[in-house]
C-alpha cells in the first residue's frame, strides 16, 4: 500500500494533470481555428461586397440608357415618329459611352420597329416579342405594369447570350381638340397597359440588349487570377429562387458568403467562396500546440512532485484552475470584441464608400455626359449644371478624405483643427447639399492637447450630422475662435429647432456631445427652440501652469496634486 501511494498514485495524478492540460490546449486550439475561419469569412464578404457594388453600378448605368432612350422618344416633338437620323445619332451616343451594348431598340406595343445598329441585329426587326416564350412574361410585366423590367440572361435571336432592359414608353396626356381621333386615350380611361388615374397610354418599349460577359467583367467576377470564385443566381430577377446563370451551381451548396443584388424589379444573389477552400489555420496554432505540450509536461512533473503533500497540492490546483479559467474568459472576451469591432468598422466604411462617394461620382458622370449636348442647345441652363458638377466633385473628394481620416485616426492629431473642420464642412456640403460656413478667428501657435482636438472635431461632426438628419436645415455655421485662456467652438443651423426638455435623454446625439465635452473639462451649452434652429457652444479653458517645485519638495506628491487639479470651465 505504501508503494502504491508513493509511486502509482503520483503517476496517475501526473497523467490526469497532463490530460487536463492537453484538453485545455485543444479547447484553445479549436477557438483559434474558429476565429481564423470567422476572420477569413469576413475578408471574403468584404471583397464580395466590393464586387457587388461594382455590379450594381454597372447595372445602373445600363438602366439609365433604357430610360434615357424612352425619354428622348417622348420629348421629341414628333413623339415615336421622330426622324431616323436624330434617333440614330442619339443611339450612337449611348453606345459610345457604354461598352458591351449589343443593341438599342424600340417596339410599338410588342413589335420591334427600330434597332441600332442594324448590322448583326436584322433578325430583330419586325419581331413580335410576345411570340418568344421565354421573354413573354417580362414583356407583359413591362407593358401592363408600366414598370422597368430587367430580365434574362437569354439566348438572343441575333446570337449570343444577353440581358434585356425594357422601359415602357408612356406618351403624355394632351387635351382633345378639333379632329381628335376616335381612339383618343385620356387620363381617366383604362386601356391595356394602363391603370385608372394614370395619364396617357403605353405606346411601346425602349430596349437595351447587353452582353452578360461585359457586365460581369466590369464587376471583376470573371478574373481568373482572383482568389475568390463567384456564382450568380436569380434569372429574371427571382433572387434566391431563380436559376443559376453564372458560375457553378454547386457553389451555393458549399457554405459560401451570399449577398443580394438589388434590381429595379427583383434581385439577384451573389455567392462567393475561396477557390482553395475555407482556411482555419494560422501561425499561432503551431505555438499554441507546442507551448501547450510543454505546459502539460511541466504540469505533470509539478503534480508528481506535490502529490505527497495534499495541502500544497490542493492550494496549487485551486490557484492554477482559477487562473486558467479567468485567462480563458478574458482571452475569449477580448478576441470576440476585437473581431466584432474590426468587422463592424470594415462594413461601415464599405457602406459609406458605396452610399456617399460612389453615388456622388455616378451623379457627376451622368451630368458630365449630358452637359455637352445641353451646352450646345441651352447654354444658359448649362451653367447651373456645371456648378452642380463642380460641387459634386468637390464633395466626393472631401468625403473620400474624411473616409481616409477614419482609416488613419492618427491623422486627426497630425492636422490642425481648422483644416480638419474645413474638410468636414466640405464633405457635408457635397454629400448632403447643406451649405456649411466655417469661420476661424484668431491664431494659435501651439497645438491643442490631443484629447481636446479629437473631442472638438467629433462634437462638430455630430452637430452637423444632426442638422442634416433631423433639423431640416438649409444652412449651417461653424465658428472656431482662440483667446488667451483657451478655445471656443460654435455650431448653429437654421433648422426647425426643438424643445430640449421634450427630447428623451440620448436622442439627437446630445448625450454623446455632452460626454465628449465633459471628458476634456469643457463647458457645453445647447440652445434650441421650435422655429429658431439649434445653437451649440463648447468652451475649453487651458489649465493654469503649475509652479516649479521647491528642491526639497516631494516631486511625486506634486505630480499627484497636478493630476487632481483638473481643468476649469468657461461660462457660456
Amino acid at each position: 500500500m505504501a508503494w502504491l501511494r508513493g509511486h502509482l498514485l503520483p503517476l496517475a495524478a501526473a497523467l490526469l494533470a497532463a490530460v487536463s492540460a492537453l484538453a485545455a490546449v485543444a479547447f484553445v486550439d479549436q477557438g483559434e481555428r474558429d476565429r481564423a475561419l470567422r476572420a477569413h469569412r469576413a475578408e471574403v464578404r468584404l471583397e464580395a461586397g466590393e464586387a457587388r457594388a461594382k455590379l450594381e453600378q454597372a447595372l445602373s448605368s445600363r438602366v439609365q440608357m433604357a430610360r434615357g432612350l424612352a425619354a428622348f422618344v417622348v420629348a421629341n416633338p414628333n413623339g415615336p415618329t421622330t426622324d431616323r437620323a436624330a434617333l440614330d445619332a442619339f443611339s450612337r451616343s449611348l453606345l459610345a459611352v457604354q461598352p458591351g451594348i449589343r443593341s438599342v431598340s424600340l417596339s410599338e406595343d410588342a413589335e420591334v420597329i427600330y434597332t441600332y445598329p442594324v448590322e448583326g441585329n436584322e433578325a430583330t426587326l419586325g419581331m413580335d416579342l410576345l411570340a418568344i416564350p421565354e421573354q413573354r412574361d417580362a414583356v407583359r410585366r413591362a407593358l401592363l405594369g408600366r414598370q422597368f423590367v430587367l430580365a434574362g440572361p437569354y439566348e438572343l435571336v441575333q446570337g449570343g447570350v444577353g440581358l434585356i432592359a425594357r422601359q415602357p414608353i408612356i406618351l403624355p396626356y394632351t387635351e382633345p381638340g378639333p379632329g381628335t381621333p376616335p381612339d383618343y386615350v385620356g387620363p381617366s380611361v383604362v386601356t391595356e397597359g394602363g391603370r385608372a388615374g394614370q395619364p396617357g397610354r403605353v405606346w411601346g418599349l425602349s430596349l437595351v440588349v447587353f452582353h452578360v460577359g461585359s457586365l460581369l467583367g466590369e464587376a471583376g467576377l470573371v478574373d481568373s487570377t482572383s482568389p475568390l470564385e463567384y456564382a450568380l443566381r436569380g434569372a429574371d430577377g427571382w433572387g434566391a429562387d431563380g436559376e443559376v446563370f453564372y458560375g457553378r451551381p454547386e457553389l451555393f451548396q458549399q457554405s459560401p458568403e451570399t449577398l443580394d443584388i438589388s434590381l429595379p424589379t427583383g434581385s439577384w444573389q451573389l455567392a462567393a467562396a475561396p477557390r482553395i477552400g475555407w482556411s482555419s489555420s494560422t501561425q499561432s496554432l503551431v505555438w499554441i500546440r507546442v507551448s501547450g505540450g510543454v505546459v502539460a509536461l511541466l504540469l505533470a512533473l509539478l503534480v508528481y512532485s506535490l502529490v505527497r503533500d495534499p495541502v500544497r497540492l490542493r492550494d496549487a490546483v485551486e490557484r492554477a484552475t482559477a487562473a486558467a479559467v479567468e485567462n480563458a474568459r478574458l482571452y475569449e472576451a477580448e478576441r470576440t470584441r476585437a473581431e466584432h469591432a474590426t468587422l463592424d468598422e470594415r462594413q461601415r466604411l464599405a457602406r459609406e464608400l458605396h452610399d456617399s462617394v460612389t453615388q456622388t461620382l455616378f451623379s457627376a458622370s451622368l451630368i458630365a455626359e449630358v452637359l455637352p449636348r445641353l451646352w450646345q442647345r441651352h447654354p444658359d441652363s448649362a451653367l447651373p449644371r456645371l456648378e452642380e458638377l463642380r460641387q459634386l466633385t468637390r464633395g466626393a473628394l472631401a468625403e473620400m478624405r474624411t473616409l481616409l481620416l477614419e482609416l488613419r485616426p492618427a491623422v486627426l492629431l497630425e492636422m490642425p483643427l481648422p483644416d480638419l473642420l474645413r474638410q468636414l464642412a466640405e464633405a457635408v456640403t457635397g454629400r448632403a447639399r447643406l451649405p456649411v460656413s466655417l469661420e476661424v478667428d484668431g491664431a494659435r501657435e501651439a497645438a491643442l492637447p490631443p484629447d481636446v482636438q479629437i473631442s472638438l472635431y467629433r462634437i462638430t461632426q455630430e452637430a452637423l450630422n444632426n442638422a442634416v438628419k433631423h433639423a431640416g436645415a438649409t444652412a449651417a455655421f461653424v465658428t472656431l475662435s482662440w483667446h488667451a485662456e483657451g478655445v471656443r467652438l460654435r455650431v448653429r443651423d437654421n433648422g426647425r429647432g426643438f424643445n430640449p426638455k421634450d427630447v428623451p435623454g440620448g436622442h439627437l446625439g446630445m448625450g454623446v456631445m455632452r460626454e465628449r465635452a465633459a471628458a476634456v473639462g469643457a463647458a457645453f451649452v445647447l440652445h434650441s427652440a421650435p422655429g429658431e434652429g439649434t445653437h451649440i457652444s463648447v468652451d475649453w479653458m487651458e489649465p493654469p501652469a503649475l509652479e516649479e517645485p521647491a528642491p526639497e519638495a516631494d516631486s511625486g506628491a506634486l505630480r499627484a496634486e497636478a493630476g487632481d487639479y483638473g481643468r476649469s470651465h468657461l461660462s457660456p
